[in-house]
């Protein structure tokens, strides 16, 4: 029984550590990276991600104590509370499963709205300009949706684009490139939009399934087994 309890527990344990991994992956990739043009309802969702396992991992870990300690109202306390984290996990998951078309909408729609009004700012704002060239070096990609998107610019005045969209960066490498019978053959045509939310969905697939596949399902016995108080006592029969 207090091996069955401990394998239970710090099954918890490690799905609280699984996801906290996630938020943070989440955080430092994606959502700090792209900050000024995510929209807020992704940073509380990456936060609440965060404190969700955050508290599955320090109830677990109460809870384990608990067991070795014998301590049986601290384990009835640490089981309701894991069971009522596992009840909003599951609520959360089947919101994401029937909602995730929206929700992939609805970040696609804010991120086209903030970068194209980003965009208007290059070369008079300076933390554009930096995100801009940063983005576009990084992800080799130009614009929006297509490099034409800079010639509806202020920057851009209907033919130019910034050199951070050239293959072979170099000075003026973009300017009046809508003269350019071939302009495939200076800068890059391809949108940032559809590449940064194909990584998002590719990251969030990636990490989601096998992360928490490796960490919460497929738990070696032996790490727990370790933790019994009676090991020796067994070894000794």
């Amino acid at each position: 029984m207090v091996f069955f309890l401990l394998f239970l527990i710090q099954t918890f344990a490690l799905s609280g550590l699984a996801l906290g991994y996630l938020a943070s992956y989440f955080l430092l990739r994606t959502v700090a990276y792209l900050s000024p043009w995510l929209p807020v309802w992704m940073w509380y969702g990456d936060i609440g991600l965060f404190l969700h396992a955050v508290f599955i991992a320090s109830t677990s870990t109460v809870g384990i104590i608990a067991v070795l300690a014998n301590k049986g109202h601290a384990l009835k306390l640490c089981s309701y509370i894991l069971a009522s984290l596992l009840i909003v996990e599951i609520l959360a998951t089947v919101q994401l499963a029937t909602r995730s078309y929206s929700l992939d909408r609805a970040l696609y729609v804010d991120l086209n709205d903030s970068m194209t009004t980003s965009q208007q700012y290059y070369s008079y704002n300076i933390s554009d300009t930096q995100m801009w060239d940063e983005i576009q070096l990084e992800v080799n990609c130009c614009g929006v949706i297509s490099y034409e998107d800079w010639f509806t610019t202020r920057y851009g005045n209907g033919s130019s684009v910034p050199d951070s969209c050239c293959l072979m960066v170099t000075k003026g490498c973009g300017a009046n490139i809508a003269s350019n019978s071939d302009p495939g053959d200076e800068i890059i045509l391809h949108g940032c939009l559809p590449t940064i939310m194909s990584s998002v969905r590719n990251d969030f697939d990636y990490y989601s399934h096998n992360c928490m596949d490796a960490c919460c399902c497929h738990s070696n016995y032996s790490d727990f087994y370790d933790l019994l108080p009676n090991k020796q006592d067994e070894n000794g029969a």
